[in-house]
C-alpha cells in the first residue's frame, strides 16, 4: 500500500515510486489550481502531462513548483509513452534540486512568505543586472512569493531561487508572518470542518475537504489563522442547499473565532 505523501517533494515521492517498482499516476498539485500528471510504469517514468503541454516540456514546468501536494493513483492503464529519456538521470537532476530547494527554506518558509529591504544593506558593493532589479522592484513589504511569480511570469523555483540570494546577501529579509497553527488545533479545525461537512454530504466530507485543500495548494500542516476563512469559503462551494451552505459557514465562522480568541 501507497503511504500518504503529504508534506513529500516531487523528487522524494519518485524516489519512493522507482525504489518500489510502482506502477500509476502520480498528480501533482499546485496553487492557482495548477496540477500535472506523470505516468510511471514499474517505477520508471514515461509519461508527463501540465495542460496541454506532454512529456520532457510538461516535465520541466511541474519540477519548478515548489509548493505541491501530491496524490498516487496505483495500477492505472493506459499510460501514453511521451518520455524517453532515462529515470536514474532524471532522478538524479531532481535529487539536486531538492537540495537547493531545502537550502532555500531556510530563508523561504512558503509561497506567502512576504520580504522588504533589508535596513542592514548588504556587505560591501554589490552591483545588480536588469533581471535583479526587476525581483528588486518587487520587493515592498506586501508583495509575496506567489505574487511575484504571477507579475513576472517566472516559476516558483526560479524567483525563490533569487530571493535566497537576495536574503542570503543580506540585501532583503523577511517580514514577520501569520504563526502556522499549532498541530492540535489545526486537527480540531479540520475535524470539525469534516463533521458539520458531513451533515449536508455525508461520509465523503473528508475526501472533499482533502481535494479542496489540494486543489488550493495547501498543505494542512502549514494553515495559518488567515487561511481559515478561504478555506470554508472553498470547501462549502460543495454544499448544493444555499441554506445548508450558509449555516455551515455560520458554524465555521463561530469556530474561527474561537481560534482567534485562543480558545
Amino acid at each position: 500500500m501507497v503511504p500518504e505523501m503529504e508534506g513529500w517533494t516531487l523528487f522524494e515521492a519518485l524516489r519512493y515510486i522507482y525504489d518500489n517498482v510502482l506502477s500509476g499516476r502520480l498528480h501533482v498539485y499546485h496553487w492557482g489550481g495548477r496540477e500535472g500528471i506523470i505516468g510511471i510504469n514499474d517505477g520508471l517514468i514515461v509519461h508527463c502531462q501540465v495542460g496541454t503541454l506532454r512529456g520532457m516540456e510538461a516535465f520541466n514546468i511541474l519540477r519548478n513548483w515548489v509548493s505541491i501536494s501530491l496524490r498516487f493513483f496505483e495500477n492505472v492503464e493506459n499510460l501514453n509513452v511521451d518520455i524517453e529519456e532515462k529515470t536514474e538521470a532524471i532522478l538524479d537532476t531532481l535529487e539536486a534540486q531538492d537540495q537547493e530547494i531545502k537550502r532555500f527554506r531556510q530563508f523561504i518558509p512558503n509561497a506567502q512568505a512576504v520580504f522588504e529591504l533589508s535596513p542592514e544593506g548588504p556587505e560591501g558593493n554589490i552591483s545588480f543586472g536588469p533581471r535583479i532589479w526587476k525581483f528588486l522592484s518587487m520587493i515592498n513589504g506586501r508583495n509575496s512569493v506567489k505574487d511575484i511569480c504571477r507579475a513576472l511570469g517566472a516559476s516558483e523555483f526560479a524567483v525563490m531561487k533569487v530571493l535566497y540570494l537576495l536574503a542570503k546577501g543580506k540585501v532583503i529579509r523577511l517580514v514577520a508572518m501569520d504563526e502556522i497553527l499549532p498541530a492540535t488545533v489545526r486537527e480540531s479545525f479540520i475535524e470539525e470542518m469534516q463533521k458539520l461537512m458531513a451533515q449536508s454530504i455525508g461520509p465523503i466530507a473528508p475526501v472533499v475537504i482533502e481535494d479542496t485543500l489540494r486543489e488550493m495548494g495547501k498543505n494542512p500542516e502549514h494553515i495559518t489563522k488567515n487561511d481559515l476563512p478561504l478555506i470554508v469559503e472553498k470547501v462549502s462551494e460543495n454544499i448544493d442547499d444555499e441554506g445548508e451552505r450558509m449555516q455551515f459557514q455560520s458554524q465555521m465562522l463561530a469556530l474561527i473565532q474561537r481560534i482567534s480568541k485562543g480558545e
